[in-house]
């Protein structure tokens, strides 16, 4: 029989490919399109690139483009809008978000080019999110004076049509509600965290101009919230929303009827590092903690007493990923 250590060697599955991104300083973030076909990334040296996400070509992950950012700082977050709009935007530390598009007809080489550049907010624009396209071309940036600006194409072009405070301390995190979301008839909504250690959900309501934080949620975290995600509804009659900061924990909040109470479970124990970035795949929650680690987690019902509960599925480092043993 195999010791423990050569289980865990035998069932770590290798990278199926790496990327040479050729940026010169550190990544902030990176995206992948709607439709899976491009993957964004953005670096402290004040570039976005652009890569193939196929893998079953002559070149896979081949750099397709690269955009130089105007501004001075980093850069902190891309975004990819739907794909009928098609257009990439990018947050800095000095407060601009730019907008990118490929300029090339169908069919032809991509040609991505500078849209235009906003400037935002005199501080840095730290978390940005196009939100669901049947509110049109709209994004939703987090800054750290503690504003959440939305900014809308119009025809004068973009324009901050409206704007909160959130804090007074900075927000860094901004995530939209889907469209279809119980109890969203009627009103927009997103979840804000930042340095206050609080997650909140603003609303606005069709027809109004000022957003207002409509749904308060329990007290839970106890340092700086550092993303956070609403997941995709797909169907399913809840709202759930995932949290992670600096206090080492994810955090989910559940709603199970529109104008009900919402509920805090802490995702697994506490991790070994502060969680910086959050992601969904429908129903399975992506975890990037500062230990250099993504780990994966899904809902589970346990044989033992038919109760539903948050399970580890995967572990990745640079080294692979490992499948978390079977649970009973």
């Amino acid at each position: 029989m195999m010791d423990t250590q050569h289980q865990q060697q035998a069932s770590t599955v290798q990278p199926a490919h790496r990327v040479e991104t050729e940026h010169t300083d550190m990544i902030y973030d990176m995206k992948i399109d709607y439709h899976s076909h491009r993957i964004a990334t953005c670096s402290s040296d004040r570039t976005v690139r652009i890569y193939e996400a196929k893998q079953n070509t002559t070149t896979p992950n081949a750099l397709v483009a690269v955009l130089d950012v105007p501004c001075d700082g980093p850069v902190w977050r891309v975004a990819w809008s739907h794909p009928k709009f098609n257009v990439l935007a990018a947050s800095t530390q000095c407060g601009k978000v730019a907008f990118y598009r490929n300029k090339a007809p169908t069919g032809a080489p991509e040609a991505w080019g500078l849209l235009d550049v906003h400037q935002t907010r005199p501080s840095s624009i730290n978390a940005i999110e196009f939100a669901p396209h049947e509110y049109g071309l709209v994004l939703a940036a987090a800054s750290s004076d503690g504003t959440v600006s939305l900014i809308t194409m119009t025809q004068a072009g973009w324009v901050t049509t409206s704007s909160f405070q959130d804090n007074s301390v900075g927000c860094t995190s901004v995530s939209w509600a889907p469209f279809n979301s119980l109890g969203g008839q009627g009103v927009r909504r997103v979840v804000v965290g930042g340095c206050d250690s609080i997650v909140k959900i603003w609303s606005l309501l069709d027809g109004a101009s000022a957003w207002q934080t409509t749904e308060s949620l329990p007290t839970g975290h106890s340092d700086w919230v550092r993303d956070v995600a609403w997941a995709p509804n797909a169907g399913m009659p809840c709202n759930t929303i995932a949290s992670g900061g600096d206090d080492r924990r994810v955090l989910i909040w559940s709603q199970v009827e529109a104008g009900g109470p919402w509920t805090v479970e802490q995702l697994g124990a506490s991790f070994r590092a502060p969680v910086y970035r959050l992601a969904w795949s429908v129903a399975v929650l992506s975890v990037s903690t500062g230990e250099d680690s993504v780990t994966l987690w899904k809902q589970k019902q346990q044989s033992s007493n038919q109760t539903w509960r948050w399970t580890l599925v995967t572990s990745m480092a640079d080294s692979g990923a490992v499948p978390a043993p079977p649970t009973l």
